[in-house]
């Protein structure tokens, strides 16, 4: 309150015009009620009035006869001793004013301040209080300490964990030049042949012509299944086996080898073709190599650079389990180890799409599948019958891939081997769409303060998750973990689709070093995790999900393929319901709180595309594989409408009986 307020209305008008007027024409600084609001600005105007005549006499005309009463009128005087006197008065009310306002204060402290005993009451209980809080406080030490002290027991078995892999990476580093120094030898070598050929021996056999080649054609696994792809195609005195898989359930080598590859223990193949580089086609091979020392191994470039990782990552989980008893029946030994990978890896020999290489009797050549980096399908020839395997396909470009490319040697082939993965699928909803919604629950759920987990199959969906999240959702943090992580640095080496080098580790994209992931498990920023494996069945994909699926504002984003007993497959059975889910090496079942949502971003053609790719080939006959006996019929009666000539994979092939 100010101390105008303890003036009479009169007082208060006579000082507010002198305001005005002193700071209109004697330039005063502040405004009327700025003069009026302390004791200051008051005498400052009471002594304006009583030393200025004119100032009076200029108020005296402007508000007589309104100020009637003592002392206002006294202030207006033309008496200069009379306007003292009312200026001493009004200094004295103001005076008073601030004496009695002094006294209320005075009195309301001792109103509110406690006694001797209550004072002494107050300090103890403030030094109970203390002491609580520094019990806290230690307490509170005492569990970050113990906290920080398992931390640091991770950290330690994680550090050690990370010595070991690189000291593995070291050697692979190492394996990975033999190789490339082998394959300029060999290079070297079939110029120099080129260029001098060797005159033949005189004992040696000429070329002479002799009975046209006929092609025969046998599935030895994956051929009604989605696993352990395998298949023998001989003509002549030539076998060549095309891919080599590892069976997904297999817990031994007899289950986790191609259902009939025991057929070439009598005969053994010329050579091992590799399609691509996904253990379901390519995980036996080191065994094949080991049982067959010198049998040279052929894939794409690309393919062969990735072949090593994949196959050294196979060789040290089947060893742990084999440590650890851990779902292996096979023996003291798994199927193969690092040294019958390395071997495996010296005998890699890359062919380039769209050139060819004959292998005794037989001509082969490569061209693009689609699928994933470095998948290839793959045209034999035996004179003028053509095989055309197509590997797994993928009609239209990913971000990470191009799509089919078939060479014109394998249009009008005598038998096309064909994938049917998505064959009695029915219409699956537009790539375009699935990655529309993909984006928009990311952004939704990141927005909340949630964490996202994509468990996604190591070589191939993990580096077009993360390409899409580059491209849709710029501003989101994206972690690759596991295997994915170092197959994402083997991508980089290759080009994309546009021709240029894949940049996979850039931007808003980055790698969780290895022995790192309990520490960015612990930090619970929003992010997009994209992680193996891909149904859950274990790597780093297990603790993320042990993390996030509690987490009401979180999410676990299915993009690939379950299978119907993986922990996958039974996250997705309860979209929508929550509930609770078994997770591997957790002996609790775990509450599913997090949003689930299923992604259809295969890297698989659909039934509509693969009818199109059997019109584009036009095969005199077509033999569905990869994929699921039922779903096939139902393909192949498809076909018939066509008057496409099929054949099932329970089936041998042989061309003259197909003429």
């Amino acid at each position: 309150m100010s101390d105008a307020h303890e003036l009479s209305t009169q007082v208060r008008r006579v000082l507010d015009a002198a305001a005005k007027t002193a700071i209109d024409r004697a330039g005063l600084p502040g405004t009327p009620d700025r003069l009026l609001e302390s004791t200051d600005g008051i005498n400052t105007l009471l002594t304006l009035l009583t030393g200025s005549p004119g100032l009076r006499q200029l108020l005296r005309t402007r508000l007589a006869p309104e100020i009637d009463t003592e002392p206002a009128a006294g202030l207006l005087s033309s008496d200069p001793e009379a306007a003292n006197r009312a200026a001493v008065r009004v200094r004295n009310v103001l005076a008073e004013a601030r004496r009695a306002h002094r006294r209320e204060q005075r009195a309301r402290r001792r109103a509110g301040r406690p006694d001797a005993e209550q004072r002494r009451i107050g300090r103890f209980e403030h030094r109970i209080a203390e002491l609580r809080a520094g019990r806290d406080r230690l307490e509170g030490q005492l569990a970050t300490m113990r906290d920080e002290n398992q931390t640091l027991r991770g950290e330690n078995q994680d550090l050690r964990a990370t010595i070991d892999n690189l000291d593995g990476e070291v050697e692979q580093l190492r394996r990975h030049l033999d190789v490339a120094y082998a394959r300029l030898e060999r290079v070297q070598a079939e110029r120099d042949a080129a260029v001098t050929p060797d005159r033949p021996t005189e004992n040696e056999p000429r070329a002479t012509i002799g009975e046209e080649l006929s092609l025969n054609v046998r599935v030895l696994g994956g051929g009604t299944e989605i696993g352990g792809s395998a298949v023998l195609v001989s003509a002549g005195g030539t076998r060549l086996l095309v891919d080599a898989g590892t069976r997904p359930h297999g817990i031994d080598e007899s289950t986790l080898a191609p259902e009939h590859i025991g057929v070439l223990v009598d005969e053994p193949p010329d050579a091992i073709l590799v399609t691509h580089a996904h253990n379901d086609h390519a995980g036996w091979v080191p065994a094949l190599v080991n049982r067959y020392p010198g049998i040279p191994v052929i894939a794409s470039t690309a393919t062969c650079d990735l072949l090593g990782t994949m196959w050294a990552d196979s060789a040290k989980v089947m060893a742990r389990k084999a440590d650890s008893g851990e779902s292996w029946d096979g023996g003291p030994l798994p199927p193969y180890q690092q040294s019958d990978v390395d071997a495996a890896v010296d005998a890699l020999s890359d062919l380039s799409v769209g050139r060819r290489r004959r292998v005794k009797d037989l001509e082969i050549e490569f061209f693009n599948a689609g699928h994933i980096i470095g998948a290839t399908g793959v045209v034999i020839t035996a004179g003028p019958e053509r095989v055309v395997i197509s590997g797994d396909v993928s009609m239209p470009g990913q971000l990470s891939v191009g799509g089919l490319e078939l060479p014109d040697s394998a249009l009008g082939a005598d038998l096309l081997l064909l994938e049917s993965t998505y064959a009695g699928a029915g219409r699956l909803p537009p790539r375009e769409a699935m990655v529309e919604q993909f984006t928009a629950d990311a952004e939704r759920i990141l927005g909340q303060g949630g964490r996202i987990l994509v468990p996604a199959f190591a070589l191939g969906r993990a580096q077009e998750i993360a390409l899409i999240c580059q491209k849709h959702i710029p501003e989101a943090e994206v972690l690759i973990d596991g295997l994915a992580r170092d197959l994402s640095h083997a991508y980089q080496r290759h080009q994309g689709p546009d021709g240029h080098r894949l940049r996979i580790f850039r931007g808003n994209v980055r790698p969780v070093e290895p022995g790192r992931t309990r520490t960015e498990i612990a930090d619970e920023r929003p992010c997009i995790v994209v992680s193996t494996s891909g149904m859950l069945t274990g790597g780093p994909a297990v603790p993320w999900a042990q993390a996030i699926l509690p987490d009401q504002r979180s999410g676990l984003m299915v993009v690939g393929y379950q299978d119907s007993d993986s922990p996958g497959s039974r996250l997705l059975g309860l979209t929508g319901e929550g509930g609770h889910i078994d997770l591997p090496g957790y002996a609790e079942p775990l509450e599913v709180a997090a949003h689930v949502g299923h992604y259809r971003l295969g890297a698989h053609a659909t039934e509509d595309e693969l009818v199109k790719i059997a019109a584009m080939v036009d095969a005199t006959t077509l033999m569905p594989v990869h994929g699921r006996l039922a779903a096939q019929r139902q393909f192949v009666r498809r076909l018939h409408l066509r008057d496409q000539q099929t054949v099932l994979a329970t089936h041998h092939w042989r061309s003259d009986e197909y003429r």
